[in-house]
Order: structure tokens, then C-alpha cells, then sequence
């Protein structure tokens, strides 16, 4: 591709969605970086039911690209700065709760000239929702935040995106190792649904005998059959992980009024992996 146009993206999408992967289901998030022609091009491609999420790399280069642009016509950025404004620029991207963007927001405005101040409010304000940790780490996006560190890191893409390929030969080996991969998955999910039945096993048996926190539910007569109807469903990693949240739900419901508070979380397990927290459990 010469352009990444909007026509250019559209055409592409097209390439890849509707001849070369025609059976393969759309993805609930794509990360990219912040082009126009891409941003454009999204909500009107086989692509538009996807969350566009922005990368954090190339979020910071840009910014980064702009202060050192000032530094060097020399408005007011000497290498000190410079280095902490680096420093606050990650520290923005990656704020894990509001209070802390909000805060880590303000300090990286401090540091900037006005005009660099003007060209964060109106360009990557509006942007925070898909780009900030504290909010895309709610999306199904497998905990990624960027693309640059998987593209220059990920050897099976950098052999499937060379420039001497073409785009048919490299979708196409592209399409073959995400099968491959799959079917690995699958071979070694299939064995640990044995195990993740002899853990439900154990942990009934805990369940029965009284093991904190399960002293009180064997007293009422809950939970002996808990985890039975997935025992065979779930693998054996969901399943541990699932007990876990299971034990914190009982330790929160037998603390009084304290279930009543928990409707609502931003606990994301469920979203991102498909597993509930211990506030679904309750």
C-alpha cells in the first residue's frame, strides 16, 4: 500500500475481511495507531463493529515528536525538561484509575508550553477513551496497549508482513499459523478439562470437610455442589482462577451489609478473559 488513505484502508479491510478470511468472525477490538485515513475509513468497513482502540507507543512518539520539535526551535524546553515531560507523558498514558489520569493529565500540562498544552487538549482529550489504561483495559482486547512492541518483538509477524511477500502470500500465511495455533490451544485445553475435573473434586471435597472460607457454607448446606455443572467446561486454569474468586465472594457475603454494595465493579476479568470477578459471583 502507497497510502494509508481512507479510501486506502477501506480497500484493504475489504481485501482481507472479504476474500481472503471470509469465514473468520470480526474482532472485538483492533489497535492501531492514530492515523486519520484509518480512523476514517472504520466506521463504514467490515471492520465498524470493532472498538477502535489507539496504541500507547505511537500515542507517545507523536507527542514526544512535538516537544522536541519546540525544543528545538527554542521555545522553552531545555533537556531537563525534556526528560521529565517523557517521564510524564508514559506516566499519563498508562494511569490505571480516573483520580490518577486526572491528576497525571494535569502535571503532564504544567510541563508544556501553551501551544503544546492547546494541541493535548484537542487532540487527545477527545482520544482518552481508547487510548488511556484506566479505560481500555475494560475493552476485550487481551490486555494489549500498544502495537509496536509486539510488531518489532513477534517473529511470526515480522515473517509474515515482509515487504517481498505480497499482500495474497502473506494473508494467506498469516491465516495458516493463527490455525495452527488454534489447534494447539484446543489439543491442550482437551487435556486440561480431565484436570480442571479432579481440582472440582478436591474442591468439594474442601467444601464438605469445612476448609476456610467453606466452614460456614458446610454449616448451612450451600455450596457442596458448586462448580459441578462446569466441571467438564471449564479448563483447569479457569477453573483455580474461578475458585479463587468464588472464596473471596463467600468471605465478601458472610461480611454483613458488604454484599449489598458490590452491584456494581470495574473488576475485568469478565470482559477481557471471559471469567467472573467475585462481585458477579455474589
Amino acid at each position: 500500500m502507497k497510502s494509508e488513505s481512507a479510501r486506502a484502508w477501506q480497500w484493504f479491510i475489504e481485501q482481507c475481511a472479504g476474500v481472503h478470511w471470509p469465514e473468520a468472525q470480526p474482532p472485538k477490538v483492533v489497535v492501531a495507531d492514530l492515523g486519520e485515513g484509518l480512523r476514517t475509513a472504520h466506521p463504514n468497513s467490515k471492520l465498524s463493529t470493532a472498538t477502535l482502540q489507539f496504541c500507547q507507543w505511537h500515542a507517545f512518539q507523536a507527542i514526544r515528536k512535538k516537544i522536541n520539535a519546540g525544543a528545538r526551535s527554542g521555545r522553552g524546553y531545555n533537556k531537563k525538561r525534556r526528560i521529565r515531560i517523557k517521564d510524564r507523558i508514559w506516566a499519563y498514558l498508562q494511569a490505571a484509575t480516573k483520580e490518577e489520569l486526572d491528576h497525571r493529565r494535569e502535571a503532564l500540562l504544567r510541563e508544556m508550553t501553551l501551544d503544546h498544552q492547546a494541541y493535548l487538549t484537542k487532540y487527545y482529550a477527545p482520544l482518552e477513551e481508547y487510548l488511556i489504561s484506566y479505560h481500555v483495559r475494560k475493552l476485550p482486547n487481551l490486555g494489549a496497549y500498544s502495537t509496536q512492541r509486539g510488531e518489532s518483538s513477534n517473529q511470526a509477524v515480522k515473517n509474515f508482513t515482509r515487504a517481498t511477500m505480497g499482500m495474497r502470500k502473506s494473508l494467506t500465511a498469516i491465516k495458516r499459523y493463527t490455525q495452527e495455533r488454534c489447534d494447539t490451544i484446543l489439543s491442550t485445553e482437551t487435556d486440561s478439562f480431565t484436570k480442571g475435573a479432579m481440582y472440582v473434586t478436591q474442591m468439594q471435597k474442601d467444601i464438605k470437610d469445612g476448609e476456610p472460607p467453606f466452614g460456614r457454607c458446610a454449616t448451612l448446606g450451600i455450596g457442596t455442589q458448586a462448580f459441578e455443572d462446569i466441571k467438564l467446561l471449564f479448563t483447569r486454569y479457569a477453573l483455580v482462577y474461578t475458585a479463587k474468586q468464588y472464596r473471596k465472594a463467600l468471605e465478601l457475603w458472610f461480611l454483613p451489609h458488604t454484599h449489598k454494595d458490590r452491584a456494581y465493579c470495574e473488576c475485568t476479568s469478565l470482559v477481557r478473559f471471559g471469567l467472573p470477578c467475585e462481585h458477579k459471583l455474589l
